[in-house]
């Protein structure tokens, strides 16, 4: 699946906290110019965790979509969406343990399964206002 490509990307060097605060931190503080910089640390790392929570929504989303394509029933969809989203997640921690600017960390994980919840959820509420037709 090319989103599970995307996350993975994510988890490069080049998303690391070191990387992305280079680029955020400026912007937050031209934003915020009168914020602390521990506020502004703060925020950065609120960034960083929402983005885990967004992209695993996709993910969950996407998951459930296609499953539902396949003839899954949704509850059926929904939970092997979570599944396969929280075994994603925690593969992708395993491999930021070997990305040497990056750490695995089991929050994250939390995150990343708050995250497929979250999108398997929409995706099937969705599917339940929609015509069979529209899911695909």
């Amino acid at each position: 699946m090319m989103w599970a490509a995307v996350i993975s990307a994510f988890s490069s060097d080049r998303f690391s906290g070191e990387h992305t605060s280079a680029i955020l931190l400026p912007v937050l503080q031209a934003l915020l110019p009168g914020a602390h910089p521990h506020t502004l640390l703060a925020v950065h790392a609120g960034l960083r965790k929402a983005a885990h929570v967004t992209e695993y929504a996709i993910l969950g989303a996407l998951l459930v979509r296609a499953l539902r394509g396949e003839g899954a029933t949704p509850l059926r969809a929904a939970l092997l969406a979570a599944g396969l989203g929280v075994v994603w997640a925690a593969s992708d921690e395993m491999h930021q343990a070997f990305v040497p600017s990056r750490t695995a960390a089991l929050g994250d994980v939390g995150f990343d399964t708050a995250g497929v919840l979250l999108g398997s959820l929409v995706w099937t509420l969705r599917g339940r206002r929609a015509p069979a037709a529209q899911l695909r």
